[in-house]
């Protein structure tokens, strides 16, 4: 049978007193089969995490539904609270070679929320947001609302983790990389146009972001207003014809340009121009022709010195 043995020290004159409880019922300390010195209260604190605000019972309240407050009882799953003070929570890796992350998570097919402002922030989200899978960050209660950086820094709005939607740089110039856009124009000069006919201007892309321009057409990504500018040359004008027209022909309607050739005698050239902000459903398209009204088929759409562009401006 293992002993048990109690040792004064070999100096000092203190008495330590061993006291029970009131209780009546026998209890049972076991001591570890190890070397070991019992610790103080502080001895504790000093060596394990704790839980502690100088003797404030309700630092930290868990309450029946595992709801935490900090500060005072929870109100909400995780409940942050000082009167009277700033509050600040800090997420900080601890050295230079790691990072810090915030992550919200749920499961799939449910939506994740984001509320900034005052006592009144709560409800359900906002018409934005509706379906399954969706996010919102929203601001209610407040009278702006600053999203910045503490330094000179670019700021930038990325899809997929990789692809920059639009980029703020220091200056505040900014920019969309991804904004449908393009520049067509004529591969060869188109000679003798026909007269009365409405004439599609046979065009190639020089540049097309997103895809979006294909067989003389462009076809509208996504529901906007879309700004067009076009330039066509017309060589061998034929002042017998009563006029000329560059359309921009869209699915919701045609923008015109035109103008009587009535110079006495036939012209070299001519350069009509079009501009037009055109409303576009998605999958609207558009197209350039030219119509030529009476005359002789005699007039080319000529192919160096023209050229159409679009992109989305709102």
């Amino acid at each position: 049978m293992a002993k048990i043995k109690l040792k004064g020290a070999d100096s000092g004159s203190a008495v330590y007193t061993l006291t029970t409880g009131t209780g009546s019922t026998d209890r049972t300390i076991n001591l570890p089969d190890a070397t070991a010195t019992i610790a103080t209260t502080t001895d504790v604190a000093a060596r394990l995490p704790s839980i502690t605000d100088g003797g404030n019972a309700t630092a930290i309240t868990i309450d029946s539904n595992e709801n935490v407050g900090i500060g005072r009882a929870p109100t909400a799953d995780l409940d942050l609270y000082k009167s009277g003070q700033d509050v600040e929570l800090k997420i900080e890796a601890s050295t230079a070679s790691t990072h810090s992350y915030y992550t919200m998570r749920n499961n799939a097919g449910k939506q994740l929320h984001m509320r900034l402002g005052g006592s009144g922030v709560g409800g359900t989200t906002w018409a934005g947001v509706t379906g399954a899978n969706q996010a919102s960050i929203e601001a209610q209660d407040v009278s702006s609302f600053t999203i910045g950086t503490h330094v000179a820094a670019p700021i930038h709005i990325v899809q997929a983790r990789s692809t920059k939607a639009i980029s703020i740089d220091t200056t505040g110039a900014v920019t969309m990389p991804a904004q449908p856009k393009f520049k067509a124009k004529p591969n060869v000069t188109q000679s003798n146009i026909a007269v009365g006919s409405e004439v599609t201007v046979v065009c190639s892309e020089q540049y097309d972001v997103g895809g979006n321009f294909a067989s003389n057409t462009f076809t509208a990504p996504v529901t906007g207003h879309y700004a067009f500018n076009i330039s066509m040359r017309l060589d061998q004008v034929d002042s017998a014809s009563s006029y000329y027209a560059l359309v921009l022909k869209t699915s919701n309607r045609d923008y015109h340009a035109i103008f009587d050739p009535d110079f006495g005698q036939d012209a070299g050239y001519w350069s009509m121009t079009l501009s037009a902000l055109a409303d576009m459903d998605a999958n609207d398209t558009a197209y350039v022709y030219i119509y030529q009204a009476n005359g002789t088929a005699q007039t080319d759409i000529e192919h160096s010195y023209s050229h159409w562009t679009g992109f989305l401006a709102c």
